[in-house]
């Protein structure tokens, strides 16, 4: 049950370590996962409750390159995943930085941030900010690494600055082209009427989504909750990043709950087939003075206590599998979600409320007969 509940804990919090969790919200427009970049700048401008934006273009795996004229010896090669982002994306997401600063790190063409995995793989141990890698034929600057993004929807191994996208591609307007589109995501001031906003986005976009300043004219434009992208933001067109099944993870928590109320039940059914020998120990403190309800906390601080045995060998068994589930799931729960406080308080609970379940029926079992009924032995 454990190994489970970690694996659906995992799958249910993907993307909550953003600050700002609950005020994010994705643009699509009809079945479109990327927008036009310019339909972010224009919500932007004119819609109040928009605080501020973070586009995204690319998404896809690509070579990167790190050619020192210095020491060809160190020429490195990798594959990583890339977008073009806003300066902007550091105040809607919070992506931790090691080294740079978040509000300058992406303000000017051909700069780059990575991820300090990426950052190792490129330049080992030495310092690499401010050295130079190589992308499509450009140069670029490290301004920024920031730590590996985990947990979240966004595979993120490079991001270079929005502002490169003219000069590289030699095009004052990418509006028209839809490799170069950006998710687009929204970081509210406030929590928001979802559909009022809504109304408010599609009579400002009508003004530029006529079919002329980008090819496709969109029906309706919708917001999506970051919370809502892992599990059901799957799209049509210019689909991205990771997404999770809901009906495995349900399907999991119910067998894991399934597990636990099965090991209360066979709990009950040893405790009381072993009704025999208890009933003289019982018996005897009864006709010692002992209380009923005493008793009966004793059974219970017993079913306790094995529970507590239990969460040890459990504990082992699940540190022992760990590396098997992280395989066979794509996971690294081991890292992230069991030394969690909110897991252990989780498991702790747990603990607690199935050895109280499963104490509670044996211990008014056992100490409902009466002391001269347990003397002579009645069944």
């Amino acid at each position: 049950c454990m190994l489970i509940m970690l694996y659906v804990h995992r799958e249910t919090g993907y993307d909550k370590f953003n600050e700002h969790y609950e005020r994010i919200y994705r643009l699509e427009g009809d079945n479109y996962g990327k927008l036009p970049g310019v339909v972010g700048l224009y919500v932007k401008e004119r819609i109040p409750e928009v605080k501020n934006i973070a586009r995204l273009a690319g998404g896809r795996k690509d070579f990167i390159s790190y050619l020192p004229d210095e020491d060809p010896a160190s020429v490195k090669h990798i594959e990583a995943t890339y977008f073009w982002a806003d300066s902007s994306t550091f105040d809607v997401f919070t992506f931790q930085f090691i080294q740079g600063n978040p509000r300058t790190a992406l303000n000017g063409p051909y700069t780059v941030v990575l991820t300090a995995s990426t950052a190792q793989k490129l330049f080992g141990d030495n310092n690499p900010m401010s050295k130079t890698i190589e992308f499509n034929d450009n140069q670029f600057m490290v301004t920024g690494i920031i730590k590996d993004v985990k947990h979240s929807h966004i595979e993120i191994d490079v991001l270079f600055s929005q502002e490169s996208i003219p000069k590289v591609y030699s095009v004052e307007d990418t509006g028209w082209n839809p490799p170069l589109w950006s998710a687009t995501y929204l970081l509210m001031t406030t929590p928001v009427d979802v559909p009022l906003v809504e109304k408010k986005i599609n009579k400002v976009l009508s003004e530029i989504n006529n079919g002329i300043l980008f090819d496709i004219e969109f029906e309706y434009f919708q917001l999506r909750p970051l919370g809502n992208i892992y599990f059901h933001g799957v799209v049509q067109n210019l689909q991205y990043g990771l997404h999770g099944n809901l009906k495995l993870v349900q399907a999991l928590f119910a067998t894991g709950i399934f597990l636990l109320v099965l090991a209360c039940i066979n709990y009950i059914n040893l405790t009381t087939a072993r009704s025999s020998i208890r009933r003289r120990e019982i018996a005897i403190k009864r006709i010692s003075g002992s209380s009923q309800s005493l008793l009966r906390y004793q059974l219970i601080i017993e079913s306790l206590i094995v529970s507590l045995i239990a969460l040890v060998v459990a504990m082992t068994i699940v540190q022992i599998f760990m590396p098997t589930l992280d395989l066979m799931a794509f996971a690294d729960i081991a890292s992230n979600d069991l030394n969690s406080p909110a897991v252990w308080a989780a498991i702790l609970s747990a603990v607690a409320l199935l050895g109280i379940m499963a104490g509670v029926y044996s211990a008014i079992y056992l100490t409902a007969a009466t002391p001269l009924d347990l003397m002579k032995g009645t069944s």
